[in-house]
C-alpha cells in the first residue's frame, strides 16, 4: 500500500503478496516490488496479477493506475525461504 497526502491516507494498493523490498523509479512513476517467495496465482485468480506472473519475484507497477506492467523471476535467490518469510542461508 502507498500512503501519502495531507491526511496521510492510502493512495494506492499494489497486490504483491509477501513483499520484502520496494523501490521507486527516479521519476516516481513506477514502483518495483520484490518478494523472496515466488508469486503463486490461485486457481480462482488474483485481483491484480495473472497466470503469466506465477513463479515471478519482481513486479513493476504503474503508480498512477496501480496496474502491474511486467514481472520477472529472480535468477539468484540466496536460498529457500523459511516459515518466517526470510531466505535461509546456503550451507
Amino acid at each position: 500500500q502507498l500512503w501519502g497526502g495531507a491526511s496521510w491516507s492510502r493512495q494506492r494498493r499494489f497486490a504483491h503478496p509477501f513483499v520484502n523490498l520496494i523501490a521507486f523509479s527516479p521519476n516516481e512513476k513506477y514502483i518495483v516490488t520484490w518478494s523472496a517467495r515466488p508469486i503463486s496465482i490461485p486457481e480462482d485468480g488474483h485481483p491484480a496479477l495473472s497466470v503469466d506472473d506465477d513463479g515471478k519475484n519482481y513486479v513493476i507497477w504503474d503508480i498512477e493506475t496501480s496496474k502491474p506492467l511486467r514481472s520477472f523471476a529472480s535468477l539468484d535467490v540466496p536460498g529457500a525461504e523459511g516459515d518466517d518469510g526470510v531466505a535461509k542461508q546456503r550451507k
